[in-house]
């Protein structure tokens, strides 16, 4: 599993598919990290990025081999899907590495260091926060790449519209979430964050157990 996900992270990074979204994620923690506010408003805000731009690096790992390729990758290690397992994990190990990096600068550049709603309550609600995006991401990846959705021109319309359809809609469960995690003047907003936190997990693993199923059976 680490030498496929190894190979799964050369070729995104030499391939420079995993770029733009990195860049873009980086240049959205410069920008609102700059002002210098609450931690939890400007991670929050980066967390929110974070879901489109996992969903980008998870279909673009997912894409960047053409379908000999993947054959070749998934009858050398044994299985396909083991080898689809050690893409997302790859594409969801990278967003947990951006998100250690917007929560450390949100952390850093908030002028009380988090210290106004507690540093430990403001950095496990980031990490929370920051998680559920990271895994929605590759789990809604999953479900739009390929063979699901065979084009990539439908497959990346498909991505974009249901990211912004889950960030649009007041009562997601990310949007929950993040709404209970940064009520003002609350200090223990965890009996809020958590049905709806438990419910966005339920339903990533959910998706990507169907998802990986439907994969076997119509994998190369």
């Amino acid at each position: 599993m680490i030498a496929l996900a190894r190979y799964v992270l050369a070729r995104c990074l030499v391939s420079q598919r995993w770029v733009p979204p990195i860049v873009l994620f980086a240049l959205t923690i410069g920008v609102f990290s700059s002002a210098g506010g609450d931690a939890i408003g400007t991670g929050s805000i980066a967390a929110l990025i974070l879901f489109p731009a996992t969903t980008w690096v998870t279909i673009s790992a997912l894409h960047v081999d053409d379908v000999s390729q993947i054959t070749i990758v998934g009858v050398s290690h044994g299985s396909m899907v083991r080898a689809r397992i050690a893409t997302l994990l790859t594409s969801f190990g990278c967003a947990c590495f951006l998100a250690v990096l917007s929560v450390a600068s949100a952390i850093a550049t908030d002028p009380a260091h988090g210290a106004a709603g507690g540093i430990g309550r403001s950095l496990a609600g980031l990490l929370l926060i920051n998680g559920l995006s990271a895994l929605s991401g590759v789990a809604l990846g999953q479900a739009c790449a390929r063979p699901m959705i065979p084009r990539a021109g439908l497959s990346w319309t498909l991505a974009v519209g249901l990211t912004v359809g889950l960030i649009a809609i007041p009562k997601s469960p990310l949007i929950l979430v993040l709404a209970a995690l940064s009520g003002a003047g609350r200090s223990a907003p965890w009996s809020e964050a958590l049905p709806p936190a438990g419910l966005l997990v339920v339903g990533d693993v959910l998706l990507l157990g169907l998802t990986l199923w439907a994969y076997r059976r119509r994998s190369p």
